[in-house]
């Protein structure tokens, strides 16, 4: 590993406990023990959305199939902090070709300002995530190799109300922070793709 991959990582890895110690220190507040905790569980999906390649390319990620789970702790009645970790599978096509598959881990913790309460609840957030790529499964084509990285992450979604105590969450979480992922080919050079991450997820949420 480089000198400069290897001071990425180290800094990514002291963004993300950094917004963690946050996420704690605030939960750890007395008035935060009263506060109201959703946990919730679902399904996820997600794509990577390829933009201004270093080299040229069509990069594309298909959206696989995932489940997410986590919990929403609320220190206000308008702001919450949502901690998830999910898994899902994505399968990545170059220029029409196969180019193998790897599992994307997303791991977040997001503020989030919920606007009002009532059948419909929208919220709003912005936070750290950190993203985990493992299983990767290259073909004859080729293979991507998105590394573990930390980045900005915002979302944005809607509770619907369905009784007292449960609530169905859609929402999407996108990375506006610019990502960077080698496409290696078999029979070419490897090749450079900057791209922004995207999740879409749908949960069940249980109110204590």
């Amino acid at each position: 590993m480089s000198s400069h991959s290897e001071q990425r990582r180290r800094s990514d890895v002291r963004i993300t406990f950094a917004f963690a110690a946050v996420l704690l220190l605030l939960s750890a507040a007395p008035q935060a023990f009263a506060a109201t905790i959703d946990v919730f569980a679902g399904g996820l999906g997600g794509a990577n959305h390829a933009f201004g390649s270093l080299t040229e390319t069509d990069w594309r990620v298909r959206a696989g199939k995932g489940v997410e789970a986590g919990f929403d702790w609320f220190l206000t009645d308008h702001i919450s902090a949502m901690v998830s970790s999910g898994i899902e599978r994505e399968l990545v096509r170059v220029r029409g070709q196969s180019a193998g598959e790897f599992r994307s881990i997303p791991s977040s913790a997001i503020f989030d300002y919920h606007v009002f309460a009532g059948p419909i609840e929208p919220y709003a957030g912005v936070g750290v995530a950190y993203l985990v790529y493992r299983g990767r499964r290259g073909t004859a084509f080729g293979h991507a190799d998105p590394p573990d990285h930390a980045a900005l992450m915002t979302n944005a979604g809607v509770n619907y109300v369905i009784a007292p105590r449960w609530r169905l969450m859609v929402g999407a979480e996108y990375g506006p922070a610019r990502s960077t992922a080698e496409v290696r080919h078999a029979n070419a050079p490897t090749e450079k793709v900057d791209y922004h991450q995207i999740y879409v997820s749908t949960a069940l949420r249980y109110r204590f």
